[in-house]
């Protein structure tokens, strides 16, 4: 083999790996892509206390899938990587209405706020 054809091949060698490194580190960074959104937020009682316990549903309005969380002990609720879509926020507490929050389309973070009103009855708010 001649000098000047090793170096010829060396080279398409040292670009092939070169090309498949930058190839493999593309392909992670697409994987590592979520096309996922989330609803996070805090249910309080007019006073501003805490609504430990309410159920929070979220709905989505094109797949008609609910899905449902419980407050912890200060109000808080998370509803991590729901499939990208609209949701309908519905929120139920003992001795509170419910609260029913129109659709909308949560983009990759959202938080939403509910704020409960008394005495116990089906309407919206």
């Amino acid at each position: 083999m001649k000098k000047s054809e090793f170096r010829s091949r060396t080279r398409l060698g040292f670009v092939l790996i070169l090309a498949a490194a930058i190839l493999t580190a593309l392909a992670q960074q697409g994987f590592a892509q979520e096309a996922t959104a989330a609803i996070t937020g805090k249910i309080s009682d007019p006073s501003g206390a805490a609504v430990m316990g309410a159920t929070v549903t979220a709905k989505d309005m094109d797949r008609g899938t609910p899905w449902a969380t419980k407050t912890n002990t200060e109000g808080f609720y998370n509803l991590p990587q729901l499939p990208i879509g609209r949701y309908q926020v519905s929120v139920e507490a003992a001795g509170f209405k419910t609260a029913v929050h129109p659709p909308f389309a949560p983009v990759s973070y959202t938080h939403l706020d509910v704020y409960k009103r008394q005495p116990q009855s089906g309407t919206t708010i």
